[in-house]
């Protein structure tokens, strides 16, 4: 399931960058990773804390969450910055 969304995610992530700018796009990806990480933390502490079933529900968006946000920035951007600072040609 994350495989398919990492993929989805990325493949969206390629007009994002030339669109909203690569500054903002870490910015923000880091952002929705942070927190996506602060949720999961929660919802782990409250399922060791016995607050029930719905922190799996909790958990899998979390997780989703965290890695759409690197999908679509942390992941291809630096690449592709790197393809900019040392072009082939």
């Amino acid at each position: 399931l994350s495989s398919v969304i990492f993929m989805f995610a990325t493949l969206a992530s390629v007009p994002l960058i030339e669109k909203a700018g690569r500054r903002r796009l870490l910015l923000r990806g880091q952002i929705g990773a942070a927190t996506s990480l602060a949720l999961l933390t929660a919802s782990l502490l409250a399922n060791v804390a016995g607050f029930g079933a719905w922190t799996v529900q909790i958990t899998l968006a979390a997780v989703i969450g965290f890695v759409v946000s690197f999908a679509i920035s942390l992941g291809p951007i630096p690449w592709q910055i790197a393809n900019e600072i040392f072009p082939l040609r």
